[in-house]
Order: C-alpha cells, then structure tokens, then sequence
C-alpha cells in the first residue's frame, strides 16, 4: 500500500497517532477481531475499522492480515505494536506520578464490590479509606461480577473487587485478595456426618447457581470435569435465593464461606460440610486501570485483606474451623501483561 501524501486543508479525525487510535490497535490485536473488538470498547465496528485504516494511512502500511482468522499483525504491524505499547506505558507511568503528585489524597474513590462480599465488608472498607483519606467521598455498588467488569472499562468506578478478572488483562493491574474454598451447604438434618455423604445427596434436591451467572459456570465446569450430573431442578442468580431454597426444600448445594456471611440469617437452618468430592475455590481479585492511580489500588488491597484478617477469618473459624487450611489471604500483585 502506497503511502498517501497529505494535501493539506483539515486532517480527518482519527488519522494521527492519537491515544485513542493505539488504544484501538492494540485491543484490535489482542482480540484478532474488529467486531470484537468494538463489542469491548462499546464502539461500532465501522468505527473501529475506520480508525484502523487511519493509521494504516499514516504508517503507510497494512497493519493486520486480513485474509487470515483471527486477525494477525503484518511485519508493519508488529513495529507499531511495540511503539505503542511503549507510548501507552510512558503515558500512563506519567498519569500515575501526576497521581501521586497532585491526588495523593483523593477526592473520590468509587467502587463496585461483587455482592457476597458486599454486606460483611463493604461498611468496614469505607470507613477504613475515610480514615487512611480524610476528606475523600467513597461511594459503593453492589454488583454481579461479570457486570462490574463493563463498569471499569466504560470508567464508572475506579477499582472493582471480583472474582471474575477482565480479559483484556495488559489495560488492568490485577491484585489478588483471598482465595475461598467451595463448601457443601445442606439443609439443618439432612446428612448424618457419621456416614458416608455422597449417598445421601440423593435425598434431596440440588440447589444450583445459575449457568450464566460466574459462580455457575465455575461450579459446572468442575462438575464437568468430575463427572457428576444430580438432577437440577432448581436455579438462581442470588446467593440468597440459593440457601433460602436449601433450607425450604431440604437440598443441598456448592456455596463459598463468603456466600453464607452474605445470607448470615440462615446460619442455624444450614449444615455446612467439607466437599466431600474433589475441592474447588475461586480467588476474589482488586481490579484498576493501569497507571491510573499510582500505589491507591495497592493501598486498598491491603485494606482488604487486613479486614479479610480481622473479620472474615474469625468468623470462618466459628462457624466452619476445618475450612481455614483452604484459605489464602494474598499479598502481591499479578501482572497479566
């Protein structure tokens, strides 16, 4: 492709090496498709493809295959790829000092925290940040996880805590908080401890989380694996619709610790039991936007898990002793990209 020579008169938006347009780029090259690419950025199709022929024009070059499934980088393309990626981390480094600077204390922190761990810590976490950051507004929303995720991206909230990670990792800095143990919960009575539990789950009915739901896919696919299918009759994409049904029609199902603090009132009509098959836990991540908010995201996770520490570990201690060894309270950072 023959590079085009500017005439002059008014350049056409999109046709620069604006942070946008590399934005665009990259997530372009990390979805291998400009359909699905636009379906994360919220963008149309027709914008993005437009905005790929922009620069196209501007290096001169094709920058994606597109005779090949999914979209691959041209030798162009991968020289722009690393200019890019250097330019975006050289910005944000330099948003993230001017953090630092000039919002050391911030004025607003707004936060989505996926809802089991919504009721027990969120009240404990603002009063915290107030603390650490007088004169800062903290506001929270309860949500599912896969929801929150949409939230960061379209700049909602500033920081998510989910079990549910985005998958456009090199945009987000990923903090793990805990790891949590699935356990069997099942109505008061229903299995005698001193025999073999398998075979009396028959007795009643399971009580699953919904397949669209995180929770419920996790769950499936570890089902999946281990070959076990009991008869779903029920359903729910709430935890407390999950334990009420447990507890109203005598079943059993697949919850966390932080479930059952979340619907604390059913503690005394539930028995909880060790998994009595292979195990399974999910990990409740810290989630921002890369070089946004300097060391903030990383001074929240430790927030977290002191109260995780403080509260959650005592509480799990009471009610279930044994399920502490499958606990991981963690300290560090993953960087996906």
């Amino acid at each position: 492709m023959k590079r085009k020579k500017f005439q002059g008169g008014k350049k056409s938006a999109g046709t620069d090496f604006s942070l946008k347009a590399l934005r665009v780029f990259l997530m372009v090259e990390e979805c291998g498709s400009m359909a699905v690419a636009a379906e994360r950025m919220k963008g149309s199709p027709s914008g993005i493809s437009q905005s790929i022929s922009a620069l196209e024009r501007e290096v001169g070059g094709e920058l994606f295959d597109r005779n090949v499934k999914p979209l691959a980088l041209t030798p162009t393309g991968h020289i722009l790829k690393k200019h890019a990626t250097a330019i975006l981390d050289v910005v944000g480094n330099a948003r993230a000092e001017l953090y630092e600077v000039q919002l050391a204390i911030p004025e607003q922190l707004r936060l989505a925290i996926i809802n089991d761990f919504d009721a027990m810590m969120t009240p404990l976490l603002a009063k915290r940040v107030v603390q650490k950051y007088p004169g800062c507004v903290f506001s929270a929303r309860s949500a599912r996880s896969d929801a929150m995720n949409q939230m960061l991206v379209e700049r909602k909230v500033d920081i998510i805590i989910t079990a549910d990670p985005p998958k456009a990792g090199h945009e987000f800095e990923i903090i793990p908080i805990l790891s949590e143990p699935f356990v069997l919960c099942c109505a008061k009575g229903v299995i005698d401890p001193k025999k073999e539990i398998v075979p009396q789950l028959g007795s009643g009915p399971f009580i699953h989380f919904d397949s669209q739901m995180p929770l419920g896919r996790l769950l499936g696919q570890h089902m999946r694996r281990l070959k076990i299918s009991p008869k779903m009759r029920y359903s729910f994409d709430a935890t407390r619709s999950v334990l009420a049904m447990i507890r109203d029609q005598r079943g059993w199902g697949l919850v966390t610790p932080l479930c059952l603090f979340d619907s604390i009132r059913f503690k005394d009509s539930l028995d909880v039991f060790e998994m009595p098959f292979t195990g399974l836990s999910r990990t409740i991540y810290l989630i921002s936007r890369r070089n946004e908010m300097g060391n903030l995201p990383n001074e929240i996770a430790e927030l977290v898990g002191n109260l995780v520490r403080e509260k959650l570990l005592p509480e799990v201690n009471e009610m279930m002793p044994w399920c502490l060894d499958y606990f991981v309270v963690h300290d560090g950072v993953i960087d996906p990209g």
